[in-house]
């Protein structure tokens, strides 16, 4: 099995098959309590970069490439209880030579965001209905269908002012929100 990791093809599939995480086309995305319930293959290939360089401390989500040999571990600190938590750092090992580059978000004024934050954990996670439903009324509002407007924080912000929309805890508030969520 160890092996099969350095064929061409052979993570690719394994992500693009995986029923657990968040799918995009260049990476697979998954929440580090979900790890053990990923494809055996997956499992090893982020055991082999965490057991060689190590785990970056507090890793939220692990970010498995789809389009080349590395994966990166993300730090979101406020993942559980912040609606659209902000990225703070990054670890990224490229598994050919292991070459290891951090990234800090913190000090950054517009950091990049999560949306869809139930795609990342397992249905048994704590949280997982809370995400999923917060989602749901994104969907219905419409939130979610600007993707290349809400990446970032001051990008989401300006969405949710412009539709009139509040997020406070992990539900949607505000005439656009109610709108929305109601049929109208």
């Amino acid at each position: 099995m160890l092996f099969s990791l350095g064929k061409p093809g052979v993570i690719q599939n394994a992500c693009r098959q995986s029923k657990i995480g968040k799918h995009l086309p260049t990476a697979l995305y998954v929440h580090v309590s979900a790890l053990e319930a990923l494809n055996p293959l997956l499992r090893l290939y982020e055991g082999c970069a965490s057991r060689t360089i190590g785990r970056m401390e507090g890793a939220t989500l692990v970010k498995f490439h789809i389009d080349k040999p590395q994966i990166s571990y993300l730090f979101y600190p406020e993942f559980n209880s912040v609606a659209h938590p902000a990225l703070e750092s990054s670890m990224t090992i490229k598994l050919p030579d292991l070459k290891v580059t951090y990234g800090d978000y913190s000090i950054r004024k517009n950091p990049p965001i999560l949306h869809r934050k139930e795609t990342f954990v397992t249905p048994d996670y704590p949280f997982y209905e809370q995400f999923a439903e917060l989602t749901r009324q994104e969907e219905i509002a419409g939130l979610l269908d600007r993707r290349h407007q809400i990446g970032t924080r001051q990008e989401w912000e300006n969405c949710l002012a412009e539709l009139g929309i509040e997020i406070r805890e992990h539900s949607l508030y505000g005439d656009g929100a109610i709108a929305m969520t109601h049929g109208s």
